[in-house]
Formats: C-alpha cells, structure tokens, sequence
C-alpha cells in the first residue's frame, strides 16, 4: 500500500490490511517505519519531497480532504508556485483537525465539479484554485497564475465565468 503511495501509510490503510497498533508501534520503535503525523507512517528511506510530505498530510487528516489554494495551484503547475510546506488544505465544515504548521479551511460543501486528482493527490480543480487566489494573492501573481493556467489550457475564461458565477454569495 506505501509503495504506491510515494512510502506513505495511513493507520487505517494499516488496520485494513491486518496490522496492529502495537505492529506499528513496533516497526516504528525498530526503524523500519517512520511516523510523521499521529495517523500517518513513512517506508524509512521514502524520498522526502514536498508532494511526498503533502500525501502524507493527506493521508494523517484524513477523510475528505483535498489540497486548495497555494498548494493546489502548484500541484496544476501555475507559474510563481511550488510544492513546498506549509500546505493549504480543505476539509468539510465541522471537522476541527490542526496540524501546525499547515493552513487547514473548512468549506460547506467542495462539489465534484470542484475537485480533481493530480498525480493520485486530491486537490481542488483549476478553476476554483483561482477563485481561492483570488481572495489572497496580489493582481500581479493572480495574472501570472491565470495566465499559466490558460497557456496551459488547465481553464478557458468561459468555464472559470461560470465557477465564478455559481459560487458568487451575497
């Protein structure tokens, strides 16, 4: 299961395969395994890249979780971002997880039409990763971003006019 997830491990993942938390406490204790977060475990001498630290933040969350914002926008490959903590995540409205020092956000709901999948991580669509960078970052950096993101045809205007306009609140 780690191996096709760049060494990471969820506890559950590990209970639905049949270990123990008293297995894992034990291969952790024998370095074997790694534990970077309370739900989470690393293969010892699992490359440690940002992706790679980002799924296993993923994976210690939890749940319906998803990379958005500034993490989501380097994940599509927007020109000025990079993979890098701390990462921005989204979680349902009601969970409270933290996880210092990463941005958790909470949504009502991120509908399908919202969410995408880049190199097996979740992460909020093209679209409404720049709807979120348009509330935080500077016009210069939006322009750059949207600019890469049309160069790359990652979103037309007319489909980020209607994101725009479905997600519009009073």
């Amino acid at each position: 299961v780690a191996t096709g997830q760049l060494g990471a491990l969820s506890r559950e993942q590990a209970h639905a395969i049949g270990m123990t938390d008293e297995q894992l406490r034990s291969r952790v204790q024998s370095g074997f395994l790694q534990q970077p977060g309370p739900n989470v475990f690393r293969l010892s001498g699992a490359e440690k890249s940002g992706r790679q630290q980002l799924r296993e933040l993923l994976l210690d969350i939890g749940g319906d979780v998803a990379a958005s914002r500034f993490t989501a926008a380097a994940l599509h490959g927007f020109d000025g971002y990079s993979v890098r903590p701390p990462f921005d995540v989204v979680i349902g409205r009601g969970r409270h997880v933290r996880r210092s020092p990463h941005r958790i956000h909470t949504a009502a709901t991120l509908p399908t039409i919202d969410r995408a999948v880049v190199d097996g991580i979740a992460a909020t669509r093209p679209a409404r990763t720049m709807i979120d960078l348009a509330r935080h970052e500077s016009p210069m950096q939006l322009t750059a971003a949207l600019d890469s993101a049309l160069r790359d045809g990652l979103v037309s205007e007319a489909s980020l006019h209607r994101r725009i306009v479905a997600l519009r609140r009073k």
